[in-house]
C-alpha cells in the first residue's frame, strides 16, 4: 500500500480523541509567549491567508508542501485566520493575539465531509459549552472583547493573552487520513493551557474511526495491559510499582479514543489533567503494529 506521512501547518510543540475537540480549550493553564515566535507576517485584518509555513508535529517536520502529493492522495491548502490587538506585532512578547491555521481539502473522496469537521474544530478553539461562535470574525471579535473586559476587570493581571489553534496532517494514505487538532493558549490564569485531539478518518467511507473499529473484538484488557507496559517503560518503573510512582492519578492507565494511526503504529495520547497532574505535562503511548498484530482490525489498518 502506498503510505504517506505528511505534516502540515505551523506548530512548535512537543508533542502531539480519534476526536472531535470535546473538552473546552478556554481552561487556565500557561505557555508561556515565546511558542508564538514562529510565525508569518501579520494580517491585521480577519482574512484567510493561503500561504506555506512548516510544521512540526510529533517532533518530526514536514514539506510545505503539506499533501500535495500525487499518486491518488487527497489533496490540502493550508488556510489561516489571524488578528492581533489593536495591530500589535504579534512576534512580541507583549502583543495580544490569536492565530489559526487548519488544512482545507482540495481533492479527494468525502471532502464536504472532512472540511467541514475541520473547520468546526478551529471554531471551537475559543469556545465554551454555551457559546460556538459562527464564523472566524466572530470568534475573532469576541476574544478581543474578553481581553479587553479581563483587563477592565483586572487591571494587576499579566497584560497578554495569546491563542493558537493548528490542524495538522500526521498521515495520509489512500486508506487513512490522521489530523491533529492543537491548541495552546494562555488567557491570564496562573499557567496556560496546551491540547491536542487527534480525528482519524477512514476514506474508504468517510467515517471517524473509533478505538472499537480499529481492534478486534475483544481487544481490551490486551490493549490496556500493553499501554501499561509501555508507561512503566517510558517512567522506569518496575513490574508491580505503583504507577501513581510514575505521576499518575490513579494505579491505572487504560486506552482512550484520542488515539493517531502512523505509518509506525498506534499512538495515545492523554492531555494535561487528563490522567496526571500537570506537571507530568503531555503522555504519549506509542506502540507498533508488530506489538499490536495479534488485536488489530487488519481490515481496516492495511499495513
Amino acid at each position: 500500500m502506498n503510505k504517506t506521512i505528511i505534516l502540515a501547518l505551523t506548530l512548535s510543540c512537543f508533542v502531539l480523541c480519534s476526536c472531535t475537540r470535546e473538552s473546552s480549550k478556554t481552561s487556565e493553564n500557561k505557555k508561556s509567549p515565546e511558542t508564538t515566535e514562529n510565525k508569518t507576517g501579520q494580517t491585521n485584518t480577519n482574512t484567510p491567508s493561503t500561504e506555506k509555513k512548516p510544521a512540526e508535529v510529533n517532533g518530526q517536520s514536514s514539506p510545505e508542501s503539506a499533501g500535495n502529493l500525487g499518486n491518488g492522495l487527497p489533496k490540502f491548502t493550508e488556510k489561516n485566520y489571524k488578528k492581533s490587538y489593536k495591530g500589535c506585532d504579534d512576534k512580541k512578547e507583549d502583543c495580544t493575539n490569536f492565530q489559526v491555521y487548519y488544512p482545507e481539502m482540495t481533492e479527494g473522496a468525502y471532502k464536504d465531509k472532512v472540511n467541514a469537521l475541520v473547520k468546526d474544530m478551529a471554531l471551537s478553539s475559543y469556545s465554551t459549552d454555551d457559546k460556538h461562535y459562527p464564523d472566524f470574525d466572530k470568534l475573532m471579535d469576541g476574544f478581543m472583547k474578553d481581553y479587553e473586559d479581563f483587563r477592565k476587570e483586572f487591571p494587576d493581571a499579566p497584560a497578554v493573552w495569546y491563542l493558537k489553534d493548528s490542524t495538522a496532517i500526521v498521515y495520509n494514505s489512500s486508506y487513512i487520513l490522521c489530523l491533529a487538532n492543537i491548541s495552546e493558549n494562555y488567557l491570564g490564569g496562573a499557567h496556560g493551557s496546551y491540547n491536542v485531539a487527534y480525528t482519524n478518518f477512514d476514506m474508504r467511507n468517510g467515517n471517524v474511526l473509533k478505538t472499537k473499529d480499529i481492534f478486534n473484538k475483544g481487544y481490551e484488557t490486551a490493549l490496556n495491559k500493553m499501554i501499561e507496559a509501555q508507561y512503566r517503560k517510558q517512567m522506569n518503573l518496575k513490574p508491580g510499582e505503583p504507577l501513581i510512582e510514575g505521576g499518575l492519578f490513579d494505579n491505572k492507565i487504560a486506552f482512550n479514543d484520542n488515539f493517531a494511526i502512523t505509518n509506525e503504529g498506534i499512538e495515545f495520547l492523554y492531555n494535561q489533567y487528563e490522567i496526571a497532574p500537570y506537571a507530568v505535562g503531555v503522555i504519549d503511548i506509542k506502540l507498533t503494529y508488530k506489538e499490536l498484530d495479534a488485536i488489530l482490525n487488519k481490515e481496516v489498518i492495511k499495513m
